[in-house]
């Protein structure tokens, strides 16, 4: 009884660890020149691209008593850019068959598009123009500052 025990633990242990080495995902990491830190991943097993960026801001570089500042600036960088007519970042997602969004917390802004594979270009695209040149205009400010105002009402009474 003993012999099979161990036999059947070690079954088990080879198991695990072969379940464990096909779940190993690969990547490549690299710096571009311009700073940007890169992890890409490739998978051929859906034709689904996300294209992700992470900015290392969040509330935690807010100043005591103005808070709300990190989310808020989430949301105005989907304004529009200089390429991108204000409101219509979205569509550009939508009409590829894609869904975009974006989240903010206390170290880090996120945003990220899921796209079909052969619309990869139109992701990178994307943020390149979020990054690079994104319009903060007053109307956007404004709009967004009463998008702000109407959520707080409705969550807070």
């Amino acid at each position: 009884m003993r012999i099979k025990q161990l036999i059947f633990g070690s079954l088990l242990i080879t198991s695990t660890l072969s379940a464990q080495e096909s779940k190993k995902i690969d990547f490549i990491e690299y710096d571009l020149p311009n700073g940007l830190h890169v992890i890409l991943h490739e998978d051929h097993s859906t034709p689904v691209a996300a294209v992700t960026i992470m900015y290392h801001v969040g509330s935690k570089n807010e100043k005591v008593g103005r808070t709300g500042f990190a989310h808020f600036f989430e949301h105005l960088m989907f304004e529009g850019s200089t390429n991108i007519k204000r409101h219509t970042f979205s569509d550009f997602v939508e009409k590829a068959g894609g869904t975009l969004n974006a989240n903010t917390s206390q170290d880090r802004t996120f945003y990220y598009e899921l796209l079909p594979s052969n619309q990869i270009e139109l992701g990178l695209w994307l943020e390149s123009e979020r990054l690079l040149h994104a319009k903060v205009e007053d109307i956007g400010i404004e709009t967004q500052r009463r998008g702000c105002k109407r959520r707080k009402k409705t969550t807070n009474g």
